[in-house]
C-alpha cells in the first residue's frame, strides 16, 4: 500500500531541472517530466507515461527550450514503460523542429517494451533509440 501511495504522489510532482526558463519548477497539470539544459543539450526524463495526459505541458516545454537555443534533446526514457501514439507524435514533432534548426534527438535508456514499439513502426533510426544510456552520456 506504501508503494501505491508513493507511485501517486510521484505522478503529481512536476520537476523541472536547470533550464534557465521563466516557469522552472511550475506545476503543469499533474504531469511528470524533468528537464535538465546543459548549454544547447536538453536533457528530457518523462516519468512512467508518455501519453496524450502529458504531451501538451511537455510539448509546450519543448518549444520553449528550442526557441531559447536548445540543438540536442535527448529522452532518458528509462523511467517510461507507456508510449501512446499522442506520445509518438510528440516525439516525431521534437524531431522535425529540431532538424529545421540543424539539431537533432535522441532517445536513451528505452526498454525493451519501447524499443520494440518504435522498431514496429520503424522509428528507431530517424529518433536514434538505444537502451543504452551511457551511449548519450558520453557521446
Amino acid at each position: 500500500m506504501q508503494n501505491k501511495k508513493k507511485r501517486n504522489n510521484t505522478q503529481r510532482d512536476v520537476s523541472k531541472q536547470n533550464t534557465g526558463s521563466q516557469d522552472a519548477g511550475k506545476k503543469l497539470r499533474g504531469t511528470v517530466f524533468a528537464l535538465e539544459r546543459e548549454g544547447t543539450r536538453l536533457w528530457v526524463m518523462p516519468g512512467p507515461k508518455l501519453s496524450h495526459v502529458e504531451v501538451p505541458d511537455l510539448q509546450s516545454a519543448l518549444k520553449q527550450e528550442i526557441a531559447s537555443g536548445a540543438r540536442e534533446i535527448l529522452f532518458d526514457l528509462g523511467a517510461t514503460k507507456i508510449l501512446d501514439s499522442r506520445g509518438i507524435g510528440l516525439l516525431i514533432a521534437a524531431r522535425n523542429s529540431l532538424a529545421a534548426v540543424q539539431g537533432g534527438i535522441r532517445l536513451v535508456n528505452a526498454n525493451v517494451h519501447v524499443y520494440e514499439q518504435l522498431q514496429y513502426l520503424r522509428l528507431v533510426d530517424l529518433l536514434h533509440v538505444s537502451t543504452d544510456e551511457g551511449e548519450a552520456r558520453h557521446g
